[in-house]
């Protein structure tokens, strides 16, 4: 199949899917091996594909070989789900392929016998003519002309040879149509999967392809039946059990191989014909084709314009190898994916993979960091309290050597450093294997490759997780921990500490257990003798305070009579005190009161002039707006002018209409007596009361004191009997195709400029000051004291009047018309 490259030929750790077959290097050996078996027709009917996690396997099989099948072949890839189980998706791959409400297959055409073919009596015709003439040349032929005709006897041999291959080719189709027709009648029950496999291949009339991929999730990600893969392989056995009843496609199931020895032995109890490919990590020329495939072919150099430094892709091959347990594919694309990005940056015309580039990004120790960053926030959605607790970073920093490259642990190692944590520690490791932070090294489990020691290292120093915390407490106090001096254990609060990270961290080895026990032990002595010595302090102040109680009430007894003798003096002077204090209040209350007012006085007077000023400032800056305005579209009349530009009158009538001034006047007159407008036209020989030009520079309009208005095309012809006001017109507005004034006689009149003697009249309840037109030219405002109008084209008022806090300067529409 023809599949256009994609717009980003490196996708980072994502996976390869068919539509990037056009960019997808480095498997040719496997495509090759894999198209050989599935197009073998006396190959095994399954094929198990199995590899290491992260090599590669989907991208290989839904990229790789699955485009190069599709000319010849009906192709379902499909990932098992839990809901579906492996049966499920075998039956919803033939439900893609050919679906269950489909028609039935319908009936064998005629066939010829075996070894006939329509074309044979043609063909046989055709061949023996051109012997014949050959013949009859050879026997007339000059001896000069004897190499041309060798030739041409050599072309009729290799075309009758193409014609005959031709020929068998087409026999071979009509014995696998044949074929696939008696296997469908003779399959039986129309229901089972072997018929829907057979009935699929004969209405698509071609061999069926399916790739069942994930199937290692029946054991990490398992459904309800526990039996789920027996089943699975049941089934397949009551599809390949009948020799003369195989489908003519092939079924292929992909996985981890550490599931392997468990496929294969179910496999083998159900007896089911099979071929098995165990898929490598990448190798050197591998690699280095990955990292030249944009630059291999025209079409490719043509579509990216990549060129790759001679010396890099051996240099990266090696790099990558020198680790044997890593898996070489991720690292890879990840490697690949920042190489292009920022050769992109550099030169997007003409990126190039240089060694230079490939060692800076090894120097800024950014090749794997946003990697990590990622795969660690997608298991912190997956099991949030690994990452909180800093157990993730815990488990990963101990896959770590002290030389910052990646170690190596055993299973067992593992859960006996993380004993408290057994039960959650496979899920984290499976998990971690899933985003190639942790890789297979043999029996062993490793760091997925040596580059992610340092950033692991890194994160294990710096994060202020419960664990991290707790690891660095202990490590510092083991130093110069005693077993015998308790003033070397952990004080209250490092034990505290010490023990919210008990989660988040290895399992305490026997000395830092001895720690924490006797530290303990400290806190609780330390807490004994705290609560011994606020029980003395307590006796001591209940001592303290029984000896102030008996002096309390000696002296009591003793200053009774003292105070007796007081009281009618403190009594009167209480009562002059209380009087005096009364008056304070009420003078004080009503000195407040005045405040208060003047204060209020103040805030409103304040907030009065503040409106004002920002009125001003506001009435100010759309004055100057409107002189600019003004200004600007005097400076283009003038130009338009020089040019003998016919729009000059009317830009010069927008900017006398902007801003009415002598100088914008002036440019008006002088447009007036360079135009083609008769200068028998009175508008602008006086001063005139309001001036509007139309939008498209084809209409002018004048409104004069006396209540006429005149009207003149852009060639200055003038409209007669245009209908006018009983006083001074106050506004003109002008659209392509209306006209609108208004007047001191609070009439309003709309004309057609197409035919303006029919004219609409509408009174108003007050004199309207100016009219503005919106940008559709369907509506317009009309301003008066009182407020804005609005109205259609044919004079209906379109909303109530909007009431103005104050007269305006000025009014402006948007250009958008809705402001």
């Amino acid at each position: 199949a023809d599949i256009q490259p994609p717009e980003e030929p490196f996708l980072f750790f994502k996976r390869y899917e068919r539509k990037d077959a056009a960019v997808f290097f480095g498997r040719s050996s496997y495509i090759r091996d894999l198209y050989n078996r599935v197009t073998d027709p006396e190959a095994p009917p399954l094929i198990l594909l199995y590899g290491q996690s992260g090599v590669g396997k989907s991208s290989l099989l839904d990229t790789g070989l699955r485009p190069r099948l599709e000319h010849a072949h009906q192709v379902v890839y499909i990932r098992r789900r839990p809901e579906w189980g492996l049966a499920g998706s075998l039956e919803r791959a033939l439900a893609e392929a050919l679906p269950v409400e489909g028609p039935a297959a319908s009936a064998p055409p005629p066939t010829q016998s075996p070894g006939e073919s329509p074309l044979s009596p043609a063909l046989q015709e055709l061949i023996g003519q051109l012997d014949q003439n050959l013949e009859a040349l050879e026997g007339k032929a000059d001896p000069r002309h004897k190499p041309y005709l060798e030739q041409l006897k050599a072309m009729q041999e290799h075309g009758a040879g193409m014609l005959r291959e031709l020929q068998k080719e087409g026999l071979k189709s009509e014995e696998a149509q044949r074929d696939r027709r008696r296997k469908l009648a003779e399959a039986g029950d129309t229901q089972t999967i072997l018929y829907r496999w057979l009935q699929a291949e004969a209405e698509l009339d071609r061999p069926l392809v399916i790739i069942l991929d994930q199937v290692e999730e029946v054991f990490t990600r398992p459904s309800d039946d526990p039996e789920e893969l027996n089943r699975f392989l049941s089934l397949l056995q009551s599809v390949f059990q009948q020799p003369g009843l195989l489908p003519q496609g092939k079924l292929m199931l992909a996985y981890r191989k550490e599931y392997q020895p468990e496929i294969e032995k179910g496999c083998k109890a159900y007896a089911l014909p099979r071929s098995q490919v165990f898929l490598e990590r990448l190798k050197r020329e591998e690699i280095i084709e990955v990292i030249q495939g944009l630059a291999l072919t025209e079409r490719l150099r043509n579509w990216y314009h990549l060129s790759v430094e001679a010396h890099l892709p051996g240099m990266v091959a090696d790099d990558l190898l020198s680790d044997r347990d890593s898996p070489v594919a991720p690292i890879l694309q990840i490697l690949v994916t920042k190489l292009w990005n920022k050769a992109k940056a550099i030169n997007p015309a003409a990126p190039e993979f240089s060694v230079q580039l490939y060692q800076e990004l090894k120097e800024d120790g950014i090749l794997l960091d946003e990697f990590f960053e990622k795969q660690v926030a997608q298991l912190a959605q997956a099991m949030p309290e690994a990452v909180t607790s800093g157990l993730l970073l815990d488990l990963l920093n101990y896959h770590t050597t002290p030389l910052g490259t990646a170690d190596s642990r055993s299973l067992e190692d593992i859960r006996v450093f993380y004993n408290h944590r057994q039960e959650e520690m496979d899920r984290i490791i499976r998990r971690c294997k899933d985003l190639y932070l942790l890789s297979d090294a043999g029996a062993k489990v490793s760091l997925s490759h040596d580059t992610l020691a340092p950033l692991v290292q890194k994160a294990f120093r710096e994060s202020d997780a419960p664990g991290q915390r707790a690891y660095r407490i202990l490590d510092n106090k083991m130093l110069d921990f005693d077993p015998d001096n308790l003033a070397t254990t952990l004080d209250p609060i490092d034990l505290a500490l010490v023990e919210k990270g008990e989660n988040g961290m290895r399992f305490w080895q026997p000395r830092e257990r001895e720690l924490v026990r006797l530290s303990r032990l400290r806190r609780e002595k330390e807490e004994r003798a705290r609560r011994i010595r606020w029980i003395i302090f307590g006796i001591g102040m209940l001592a303290i305070a029984g000896l102030g109680i008996f002096s309390f009430f000696q002296k009591q007894e003793a200053d009774t009579q003292r105070a007796n003798a007081f009281k009618e003096r403190d009594n009167a002077v209480r009562q002059e005190y209380l009087a005096d204090s009364n008056r304070q209040v009420a003078v004080f209350q009503e000195s407040l009161a005045v405040n208060n007012q003047l204060l209020a006085e103040y805030r409103a007077f304040q907030a009065d002039s503040s409106g004002r000023v920002a009125e001003s400032e506001r009435d100010n800056a759309l004055l100057q707006q409107s002189i600019a305005r003004s200004e600007a579209l005097a400076n283009k009349a003038r130009l338009l002018l020089a040019s003998d530009d016919p729009a000059a009158l009317a830009t010069a009538v927008q900017a006398w209409q902007a801003f009415p001034s002598d100088g914008t006047y002036g440019v008006l007159l002088e447009a007036y007596h360079h135009s083609p407008v008769p200068k028998t036209m009175a508008a602008f020989e006086q001063r005139v009361a309001t001036l509007a030009g139309s939008p498209d520079h084809q209409w002018l309009a004048a409104g004069l004191e006396d209540g006429k208005i005149q009207l003149l095309d852009i060639q200055g012809r003038a409209i007669p009997n245009m209908e006018q006001h009983n006083a001074k017109v106050n506004g003109l507005a002008l659209s392509n195709t209306h006209l609108a004034s208004v007047s001191e006689d609070r009439a309003l009149l709309i004309f057609r400029l197409s035919n303006p003697v029919p004219v609409v009249r509408v009174k108003l309840e007050e004199p309207g000051e100016s009219v503005h037109f919106f940008p559709d030219g369907k509506r317009f405002l009309v301003l008066t004291k009182g407020g804005l109008l609005a109205f259609s084209i044919d004079g209906k008022p379109l909303d109530s009047k909007i009431p103005l806090a104050s007269p305006p300067t000025a009014i402006a529409l948007s250009p958008d018309g809705r402001s």
